[in-house]
């Protein structure tokens, strides 16, 4: 079982530190005119936080979904390469470096879970190996398609800042009229739908400070399809810049900064990955996983739950909760959306070794005692820290 560190958990108040780093080049920060794809916004994200609209940070968080997803998908392409050679299913060497090797398998096998080793060769179990590569080769799949979307598709997506696309009248004005809803459920007129439909929370998606909400494709829907981010998120972006802090896009690959700022308790600890946890650009990217855009089928990726521990019955959000749900059902964490958003967070920031969540150069110790994990099948050369 990975040792955790639950106060990590409230990936929400998470923020990064003040200390300064090089912008990045890899991501192109420009304004994208979404408006030249099918992308509709809402009045509502014409409102300013800080120097930027929502519409603006938004835009600007559009930009790093191409890098990020073609990220996720090559480091799983290489593990997927070398597990085969390794389990003797190709006679194909990747031909991986031994620093990468150091820093791929660590990784993947806290995300996605072990593979087993047979008894008897004590080399990797063929038959676990197949499976492993069958998960990763739909996450692969459903990376391009997010990598494509990301660079020159146009997807048909309705984008709200706020909840009030949901009415309690219809466009003529009508109040609903018809059976009553379900328990725990109102009726509300949903017009990006044209359509009448049953919601919980009264009917409300922004309530606190929930973040957004994506309303997910459903078969033959002709609809775009629905994403709200809500009026807090965007606050807090709004408090990032009065702090001076970086965001997704002005992060330098090759130079992270030490330490990030724990917002909720107004402290700071060394890089993890939870100094990514309320940014705009990781936000979108999680909500773009649960979209058609991403996988065809409905739910397919979704935010899965945990089954033991203290955190029992609660979403496996952010990097220890992945990390736990890799640890409890491999399965699971390969559809879970935030094993597939730290994966490829950290294979976007590559140079760094992530297997304990910390940010590590290759040959530094880890800040915090590293994560449990199985020596099996790691290349030996590197001192393990």
């Amino acid at each position: 079982m990975l040792s955790v560190n639950w106060d990590l958990l409230v990936a929400g108040l998470l923020l990064l530190t003040g200390v300064q780093a090089l912008p990045a080049t890899d991501f192109d920060t420009s304004l994208h005119s979404l408006s030249k794809r099918a992308v509709t916004w809402d009045a509502n994200c014409n409102k300013k936080y800080g120097t930027n609209t929502a519409k603006e940070w938004l835009q600007k968080s559009w930009n790093t979904i191409e890098p990020l997803s073609q990220a996720g998908h090559d480091g799983l392409e290489n593990v997927v390469k070398l597990i085969e050679f390794k389990a003797g299913i190709s006679t194909v060497d990747p031909k991986l470096s031994e620093t990468e090797q150091l820093r791929l398998v660590p990784l993947y096998q806290i995300m996605f879970g072990e593979i087993e080793k047979d008894a008897a060769t004590e080399t990797l179990d063929k038959a676990d190996v197949a499976k492993h590569v069958t998960r990763a080769k739909v996450v692969m799949e459903s990376l391009k398609r997010l990598e494509a979307i990301g660079k020159n598709r146009r997807p048909n997506l309705s984008m709200h800042c706020d909840d009030d696309f949901l009415q309690t009248k219809d466009l003529k004005n009508k109040p609903y009229s018809g059976p009553a809803a379900s328990t725990g459920k109102v009726w509300r007129f949903n017009t990006d739908t044209k359509a009448w439909e049953q919601y919980t929370n009264n009917g409300r998606v922004c309530v606190g400070q929930n973040a957004g909400v994506t309303f997910i494709k459903k078969a033959g829907q002709i609809t775009a399809e629905t994403m709200v981010i809500c009026p807090a998120y965007f606050e807090i972006q709004a408090t990032l810049e009065k702090k001076d802090q970086l965001h997704l896009w002005e992060l330098n690959r090759d130079s992270l900064p030490e330490k990030y700022w724990n917002m909720g308790e107004d402290k700071t600890d060394d890089f993890h990955m939870a100094a990514f946890g309320r940014k705009i650009g990781m936000k979108l990217f999680h909500e773009m996983m649960h979209t058609s855009f991403f996988h065809p089928t409905r739910n397919y990726f979704k935010d899965q739950l945990l089954t033991t521990g203290l955190k029992t019955g609660q979403k496996a959000y952010t990097f220890v909760g992945a990390a736990q749900l890799a640890s409890e059902n491999k399965d699971l964490a390969a559809k879970n959306i935030d094993n597939v958003v730290y994966w490829s967070i950290a294979n976007y920031f590559e140079r760094y070794h992530w297997e304990t969540g910390y940010a590590r150069l290759p040959g530094a110790e880890s800040p915090k005692e590293p994560a449990k994990r199985a020596e099996s099948w790691q290349v030996r050369g590197e001192e393990e820290s």
